[in-house]
């Protein structure tokens, strides 16, 4: 099944997108409020594609290489996942700093909020967010996503936003 949106396409992160995924997971500001902060080199990068590969090969779910349409450049990842000791499904996310406020983050999301509750039949789906990151609290919150709880999180305070199959359908 190929996913996409109007200004979007969504590919199955693998080792092919590794370099352009270094300008967004090596991007102290984009990856501020991410658990381990921004990958140094990119072999950091390599790494966190390999874990993030693993977990399609487990699960038959995960992140995509997010691409322009109007170009055919990376400008982000995101996906659905699971993340260690959190029971439900996470939606994650990261963009290039050059396409923050252009809606980018939304289309996505929204995109795969359809697929996990249309294709992967989900009932639940979270975003476990550092308190402080307003941006993406507002982000969940226009997707529809309300607050659920509060984690200490990989030793740090979350907020967990929710969002159920039966309040959108």
């Amino acid at each position: 099944m190929r996913v996409e949106t109007e200004r979007l396409l969504f590919e199955k992160i693998s080792l092919d997108f590794t370099e352009p995924l270094f300008d967004v997971f090596g991007d102290p500001e984009v990856m501020k409020y991410w658990y381990g902060g921004a990958d140094k080199d990119i072999e950091q990068t390599k790494k966190r594609v390999i874990y993030l590969e693993e977990h399609w090969n487990v699960f038959g779910f995960g992140d995509w290489a997010i691409i322009s349409k109007l170009d055919s450049k990376v400008i982000g990842f995101a996906g659905l996942h699971f993340i260690k000791n959190v029971a439900e499904v996470n939606i994650g996310y990261a963009f290039s700093q050059s396409v923050w406020r252009k809606g980018f983050a939304y289309e996505a999301c929204k995109e795969i909020m359809k697929y996990g509750f249309d294709l992967l039949k989900l009932e639940q789906i979270i975003a476990v967010i550092w308190p402080i990151n307003l941006v993406s609290i507002n982000l969940v919150k226009k997707c529809g996503f309300e607050y659920w709880k509060d984690i200490t999180w990989q030793g740090s305070e979350r907020v967990v936003y929710s969002i159920d199959r039966k309040l959108i359908n």
